[in-house]
């Protein structure tokens, strides 16, 4: 995330908002270790200090576990989701799918990448 930033800003310069973006980490999202490292502020801290109009968020590669830990990431960030549109009603989401990179030459988790993006449609507006 800290690359997509990065990129980001740098596409921004021309037009002189770069400024407008922020970036913060969280490696689980959830403040819970996975197995590899648990840096950063738990996501919804990070929406509440900065009060974005959009929030990117992903999480992989320091989720070390099973498929079912992955999977309930996905489960509490989405409902935390729908709790921060109450917060901040105009607030848009994206869920960013993994950049590729890591440390090993195989997917960690999930394990099948069809069944964590068909866990949730959550494209309904609330």
């Amino acid at each position: 995330m800290e690359q997509l930033s990065a990129t980001l800003v740098n596409s921004l310069w021309d037009g002189e908002c770069q400024n407008q973006i922020t970036m913060g980490q969280s490696d689980t999202l959830v403040g819970r270790n996975y197995g590899n490292m648990n840096r950063g502020k738990v996501w919804t801290v990070l929406v509440e200090e900065m009060k974005p109009d959009i929030v990117i968020v992903t999480v992989g590669a320091h989720i070390l576990s099973d498929d079912a830990s992955y999977i309930e990431i996905i489960d509490q960030v989405l409902n935390e989701m729908q709790e921060m549109r109450i917060i901040f009603p105009n607030i848009k989401f994206a869920w960013k799918t993994q950049t590729p990179g890591g440390c090993t030459k195989e997917i960690v988790s999930p394990k099948n990448a069809t069944t964590a993006a068909m866990k949730r449609n959550f494209t309904e507006k609330s």
